[in-house]
């Protein structure tokens, strides 16, 4: 698991825990809102999302939704409530270095909200 401070420090980066982890081949799980919502459905993704796909553009890119999730775990609590929640994987997102980053970080919450129709 890799926590990501959000906090940037003029000698530190907080995406720099996440590149080591996948410079060393790892997979990792991302919740690019950058915080837990109330609401089932992802608000905007943060940019770091991008950050990562332009500097490794050979890692894939699933999209995942997780039903449930905001009664899961709600914001403000730090142990899950006991919920039935679902998982739904999405076909591998098609990305380039050169993806316009706006048009990219739609294009991801597209794909993460089109898995929660059931």
């Amino acid at each position: 698991m890799v926590l990501v401070d959000r906090r940037r420090t003029e000698h530190a980066n907080p995406l720099d825990p996440l590149r080591n982890a996948l410079k060393e081949g790892s997979s990792l799980i991302i919740f690019p809102e950058g915080t837990r919502r109330p609401q089932p459905l992802p608000s905007t993704f943060k940019s770091g999302i991008w950050r990562l796909m332009k500097e490794f553009p050979e890692v894939e890119l699933i999209p995942v939704y997780i039903e449930n999730l905001h009664r899961a775990m709600p914001k403000g609590v730090l142990i899950p409530v006991p919920t039935v929640c679902s998982i739904r994987f999405g076909k591998p997102l098609e990305h380039s270095p050169d993806d316009l980053k706006e048009e990219f970080l739609e294009r991801a919450r597209n794909a993460v909200i089109e898995l929660a129709q059931p």
